[in-house]
């Protein structure tokens, strides 16, 4: 494996040093507006998931451990490592402030849980400094972008003092994800293909450290996604910037996994979702595909230039796609065509009736209603679609939408959808010859 020469690591840790002394050192005591706290803002929740980060942050000294084991003759990866424990540290510090001084936790409640946390033990889960780079860069974001998204529910409930405290969290841990990404970079640089193929490995086996660590932490994960931390969001916001930012597709992604004969042996397991994002389980489209799907354009990965969606079904029964536009996807300068993100919708739309029931859904009619213009500026959509009434029929009426990666409906949709019966599908796979009865919308 070749490994990032010590001059060029050099500079990217130099470069995270500087900025950490000059715009990013924060104290503990003086920074966090301590003196603001009411009663009245304690939270069981927030508190909860306050008490969860401070455990992640615990095993510090399991983390540098390992880390400086595995790094130890690199110099500027190790003195990284020390500099990112030092502000990791700090972590764990101010959330075990924030539980006593508020509180909510008293100081006997965070000896124990302290003992209860450090009687398990946190181990590499990648045995390659490649490997374990590309993990960090995953890690690092995806922490930020947790702590993101919790700073921003404890500001909407008016706790000044923790929305602070994960602020200031976050931009460290967006720092450190730079790093990592940037190292990242320069492996892609020395070496491609292997780098790739250890992506592949590490996207599809990718696990927070907490689900492994914290106890309880079925409960806990399920109060910390309650203000809409899930999959999507996952790929939107850490994954997909990951990618664009060091210059890979997914297309290139996919295919590392496809030449490495250990993943189709490994299928089950790297099928399996981030544990800490996971918010239903995934069923893929190429994973049990109706008779006609093979080279569908919009869900199949045999569709060369197709969307190459995956779906996912939540509790409530909304069907999800992240649908990241290429620019060749283009219609006015800079502009995802038109007929495209209509395309994703149908698509999604469709696959409704598969996904929940089992069963082949065809288009009859499809509204869309454009509310803005969706920019090809490199970041990810969220599309939904659910059914109008929560039982199957052989005519069902679907709604759908697109998301912007901030969130903003930007397309909305809905449709006439009937089941298409096996007899009618032409074995070939195309549906020109299928018959659709009744095709038209019934009379109110």
């Amino acid at each position: 494996m070749l490994l990032v020469p010590e001059d060029v690591l050099y500079r990217q840790y130099m470069e995270f040093f500087e900025l950490a002394e000059r715009r990013r050192r924060w104290s503990v005591f003086d920074d966090v507006p301590w003196d603001d706290w009411q009663p009245e803002w304690a939270s069981p929740d927030r508190a909860l998931c306050a008490e969860t980060f401070c455990a992640v942050e615990m095993y510090l000294p399991d983390y540098v451990s390992h880390a400086l084991s595995l790094f130890r003759s690199r110099f500027s990866q190790t003195w990284f490592y020390a500099n990112w424990a030092y502000e990791e540290s700090k972590h764990a510090l101010v959330l075990k402030e924030y539980l006593t001084r508020t509180g909510q936790r008293r100081p006997e409640d965070i000896a124990a849980f302290e003992e209860d946390t450090f009687s398990r033990r946190w181990s590499l889960p990648f045995s390659s400094p490649r490997e374990m780079i590309v993990y960090g860069a995953l890690q690092e974001k995806t922490t930020w972008m947790i702590y993101r998204h919790h700073g921003r529910a404890s500001e909407a409930a008016g706790d000044r003092v923790l929305s602070t405290i994960y602020r200031l969290i976050g931009r460290d841990e967006a720092a450190h994800a730079h790093f990592y990404q940037n190292v990242l970079a320069c492996c892609l640089e020395l070496d491609r293909d292997g780098t790739l193929a250890d992506m592949h490995t590490v996207v599809t086996r990718f696990r927070m450290p907490a689900a492994d660590l914290v106890a309880d932490y079925g409960a806990r994960i399920d109060v910390m996604r309650s203000i809409g931390i899930d999959r999507g969001v996952f790929y939107a916001e850490v994954l997909f910037p990951i990618l664009n930012r060091v210059g890979v597709t997914r297309r290139e992604l996919l295919a590392a996994g496809r030449l490495d004969d250990a993943s189709r042996e490994d299928s089950a397991h790297r099928s399996s979702p981030s544990t800490i994002l996971s918010s239903a389980p995934i069923r893929r489209m190429d994973s049990q595909p109706p008779e006609n799907t093979p080279g569908c354009f919009g869900c199949s990965k045999q569709s060369p230039g197709g969307l190459w969606l995956e779906f996912s079904v939540d509790d409530n029964g909304t069907v999800a796609a992240l649908f990241s536009p290429r620019p060749d996807y283009q219609g006015l300068p800079d502009l995802l065509h038109g007929g495209l993100a209509a395309t994703a919708l149908d698509e999604t739309m469709a696959s409704v009736g598969f996904l929940r029931d089992g069963v082949a859904l065809v288009t009859v009619t499809l509204t869309l209603r454009y509310l803005r213009p969706i920019a090809l500026d490199g970041s990810s959509l969220r599309i939904e679609a659910w059914r109008q009434r929560p039982e199957p029929t052989s005519r069902q009426r679907i709604t759908g939408r697109i998301l912007s990666a901030d969130g903003e409906v930007v397309v909305e949709a809905t449709g006439l959808f009937v089941q298409m019966r096996k007899s009618e599908r032409t074995r070939g796979g195309d549906q020109s010859t299928a018959r659709v009865l009744p095709p038209r919308e019934p009379s109110s």
